[in-house]
């Protein structure tokens, strides 16, 4: 395993039983869980939109991501994500466990390897293995493009809810 700087942080996320990590600086925000609006024929991982100030929150549902069915918890959390180059999505998962872990090593792992291919790695977090979420991984091009395409449909509508002229 290679060694790390312990500089970086990891947030450590509870979904269906299953832990892991996501990098800290990926997360803009963490919230609880208010009402979604999932469109008709939105892709299954798809959980819904979260109406932010007037912009819509493209909300991915983690179990949905393995094949498994989300818990009908209302104590759920959202975590928003940072990044310019995809659109402003979350993530919907059980419990955000931890914000500041830190980890010892790290363990690339091949695509193949990953459950559904979604895991960069494996960290050692406190004696434990913990699988990393890549978020470039995450979802399928179809999927991608399909929640990319309902996001900007979905903005421009509320764009012209706020101008009446438009």
């Amino acid at each position: 395993m290679a060694a790390m700087t312990g500089a970086q942080r990891f947030a450590l996320l509870r979904c269906n039983g299953r832990t892991m990590a996501l990098a800290a600086d990926e997360i803009a925000e963490i919230l609880p869980l208010p009402t979604l609006h999932r469109p008709p024929g939105a892709p299954k991982v798809f959980a819904g939109f979260l109406n932010r100030s007037g912009h819509p929150l493209a909300v991915i549902d983690m179990p949905a991501v393995f094949g498994e069915e989300s818990a009908d918890d209302l104590y759920r959390h959202i975590v928003r994500l940072r990044g310019a180059s995809r659109i402003d999505q979350a993530l919907l998962v059980d419990r955000v466990v931890e914000t500041q872990a830190s980890a010892t090593s790290f363990e690339p792992i091949e695509d193949e390897a990953s459950l559904n291919g979604v895991f960069a790695g494996t960290l050692l977090i406190e004696g434990a293995p913990i699988p990393l979420l890549d978020l470039d991984r995450l979802l399928l091009a179809e999927e991608a493009a399909r929640i990319a395409e309902l996001s900007q449909t979905i903005e421009r509508r509320t764009a012209g809810l706020a101008d009446p002229a438009a």
